[in-house]
């Protein structure tokens, strides 16, 4: 539902966005061949406000861009980093090793200074400020619940800037408050540092509110509650004191900002409990909504919410992106969103009147005893879906193996399937786009000129199942080792592997007993950590079953297992909590291939031209050559949590990761041109810049694990630049 409230905003002040206008009026461009081009930063997280991960960069063009080379690599071995590097005054900015954070010359590579043990674990990037005068620059951090600083010249720690982010959160005590860290750099509007935060999503996690911040003082300058106060617009959609015990409705994926206008853009996820909502009646507004609001004040100027009352975990994973279309006859400036939906929502940024008609349709009742899901959804009309909505027996991948593909059958035969907004339930359901969501972070972008949007999919559905137990306890499987691997399928494999060697985005759990204690390990799966979610229904014998399968202790009595189950016993003050209903995420995931178990292909690139709204074409990215499919082109390669850029010059660069292959794409065919290996695996987002006259792409391939495979070499993370040879 639209609610509108846009006002005349007053004209302050000039905006200072990192470096003022006139610096980077001063970057200039030049094609290749005419006059030296300037220094051309990467200011900011995405490449500049709009976020829409775009570069005003030519000297690599679709004719030329097979002649890449690797200029340098800063190695990181076995370490990840998923960070979008910064290139401001002379300096690469980027989260190596540990969670160093690093200056590098952008020409060569070479160390500047490094500050060891910094950032916090799976943070996406750095945030970077100047004064006015250039005098005062800093890197902006988090850490440990805590946001802080550094000198951007020296690497110094700024002291006297600490921000302890578990203070403020009203109705909460600080010392219950586990998780509340952005996991995305903030966005700097003047002197102030506007964020979000990663809440977990579980029951009891505390509410996400977007904070601003006195980027010289820390001094805290004004919140915008996401779950409202009594009182407060929107408290009407909730139940009564919603903020004491509801949680979530948080920006943890970023932001975009019209600096001219000041207005900062936000989008949030669901509320907690993500798939049961009984206890938050109501459609739960500012939750799964983009927030346009006042970057002087947090005062709201409209919101439009994505998913009423969601009880799919159906975020908005990606930040807002602005550009200009032509819309009807005359200019607009626009924000466009992608939703876990499979949806693309495109609105007029500054009265955020959609572009094309969104309609109310009626969806799936819930047979959940109490839960009053919400009866309509919001549905566009003109922009089609990026991605599949539906998951039925025909969709099967026919290429299975029969004991993998029979089973599926008969559970789905048995599942309920109403299609798109099928509620949870206490019988299986079939969810598609499933929960891991049909884009996620950082998949979109643009060319906000040209009025084109671009989203990266992924096909990977879900069957979900309600159920209730104190604590819950996982029946299938004989042994304890086989319940264990059970649990680890449905939970923990998309992220960490099916051979626990880790992902793009999880690390490896191979040998996992020489590096945490029994009481490490189940303290992370009950608690969370960085951007694992926790899990505090995992106690007992239940969490008995898991390590028994992380350590793989076959008897299931040895010392591991047992000193794990007893530090975590079944206490009564654990059980009014871990009686609530829950549901494991119920990824359909083939555990022959590690690949979706619907028909390929299993992600796509989609572009959208927003002056018309139509699809103008739609490729997929990444293939498993293994797969039979193969032979008749790319199958798309799942989870697909990749970066991407786009230039002026019609070039689309994306990273895919169990491939590790960097992609150059024609912007305006969806045609590959040219492809690189890659080191490592993908996941963060590529930056552009260039320096003493040539244009550097600087990709983070570093999300690959350790592989235990015999025969497999070392694992070789790094942050890769490629340029065109020297004096062309």
């Amino acid at each position: 539902m639209l609610r509108a409230s846009v006002r005349k905003l007053v004209q302050g002040p000039r905006v200072r966005l990192l470096a003022s206008a006139a610096v980077l009026a001063g970057c200039a461009l030049a094609v290749a061949g005419s006059a030296p081009m300037r220094d051309t930063p990467w200011p900011m997280f995405g490449g500049g406000a709009d976020f829409a991960h775009y570069s005003e960069l030519t000297q690599i063009t679709p004719a030329n861009v097979n002649k890449l080379q690797v200029a340098w690599t800063y190695e990181l071995g076995n370490d990840i980093s998923v960070s979008n590097p910064l290139m401001m005054d002379g300096k690469v900015f980027l989260i190596g090793s540990g969670g160093a954070i690093v200056a590098l010359d952008p020409a060569t590579g070479k160390e500047i200074w490094k500050a060891p043990r910094k950032a916090g674990r799976g943070l996406r990037g750095l945030t970077y400020w100047s004064s006015p005068d250039g005098k005062d620059t800093r890197i902006i951090y988090a850490r440990d619940e805590h946001l802080r600083a550094l000198d951007a010249r020296t690497g110094a720690q700024i002291e006297g800037f600490d921000v302890d982010l578990r203070q403020g959160v009203d109705d909460r005590d600080p010392a219950t408050i586990n998780r509340i860290q952005p996991s995305a750099p903030g966005v700097v509007f003047g002197d102030l540092i506007i964020i979000g935060a990663v809440t977990g999503e579980d029951y009891g996690a505390p509410p996400g509110d977007i904070r601003a911040y006195n980027v010289k003082t820390g001094k805290h300058a004004w919140t915008f509650h996401t779950i409202p106060r009594n009182g407060q617009p929107g408290s009407e959609t909730w139940p009564k004191d919603a903020r004491q015990k509801l949680g979530g409705a948080n920006d943890w994926t970023g932001f975009s900002l019209d600096e001219k206008r000041g207005i900062v853009y936000a989008v949030t996820g669901s509320s907690t409990y993500d798939f049961w909502g009984v206890d938050r009646e109501g459609s739960n507004r500012f939750a799964n909504s983009i927030l346009a609001l006042d970057a002087r004040t947090g005062k709201l100027i409209w919101d439009f919410q994505t998913v009423h009352h969601d009880l799919w975990d159906w975020d908005i994973p990606s930040p807002p992106v602005l550009l200009t279309v032509d819309h009807g006859g005359r200019k607009i400036d626009s924000v466009v969103i992608a939703g876990k939906t499979g949806f693309l929502y495109a609105f007029d940024r500054v009265t955020g009147k959609p572009l094309w008609p969104i309609e109310e349709r009626p969806v799936p009742k819930s047979h959940v005893p109490g839960e009053k899901a919400w009866p309509t959804q919001p549905f566009p009309t003109k922009l089609k879906p990026f991605t599949r909505q539906t998951f039925t027996i025909d969709d099967i991948d026919p290429t299975l193996p029969a004991d993998e593909r029979e089973p599926l059958i008969a559970q789905m035969k048995a599942a309920r399937n109403e299609g798109l907004f099928t509620p949870p339930d206490t019988k299986d359901v079939v969810q598609m786009p499933g929960n891991l969501g049909a884009t996620n972070w950082g998949m979109l972008f643009a060319n906000p000129k040209k009025g084109m949007a671009y989203v990266i999919s992924t096909d990977i559905p879900s069957i979900i199942k309600l159920t209730q137990a104190d604590p819950r306890t996982i029946t299938y499987g004989a042994t304890p080792l086989a319940r264990g691997d059970s649990i680890y399928l449905k939970n923990c494999a998309l992220c960490h592997g099916f051979d626990r060697n880790g992902s793009e985005t999880a690390p490896s759990l191979v040998n996992i007993s020489e590096r945490l204690t029994p009481e490490q390990m189940a303290s992370v799966i009950n608690q969370g950590r960085g951007h694992m979610p926790a899990f505090p229904w995992v106690a007992g014998s239940t969490m008995t079953d898991i390590l028994a399968y992380l350590v793989n202790d076959r008897s299931a009595d040895g010392r591991l297992v047992k000193q794990a189950a007893a530090a975590y016993p079944e206490k009564p003050e654990q059980a009014e909590a871990d009686r609530r209903w829950r549901t494991d995420y119920g990824y359909v995931l083939s555990k022959t291939t590690s690949n979706p178990m619907i028909k390929p292909p299993w992600s796509q690139l989609t572009a959208y031209d927003l002056n018309t709204g139509d699809i103008v074409w739609q490729r997929p990215i990444g293939t498993d050559t293994k797969h039979p499919r193969s032979k008749d082109g790319p199958t798309g390669l799942a989870p697909a949590r990749v970066g991407s850029l786009i230039t002026a010059s019609g070039l689309i660069f994306v990273g895919t990761g169990r491939d590790q292959t960097l992609h150059a794409i024609e912007a305006n065919s969806g045609k590959t041109v040219w492809t690189s290996p890659l080191p490592g695996a993908a996941a963060g987002l590529p930056s552009m810049y260039s320096v003493r006259g040539r244009q550097f792409l600087l990709v983070p391939a570093a999300s690959s694990r350790p592989s235990t495979a015999p025969g497999q070499g070392p694992t070789r993370n790094a942050f890769v630049a490629y340029a065109l040879p020297a004096g062309r």
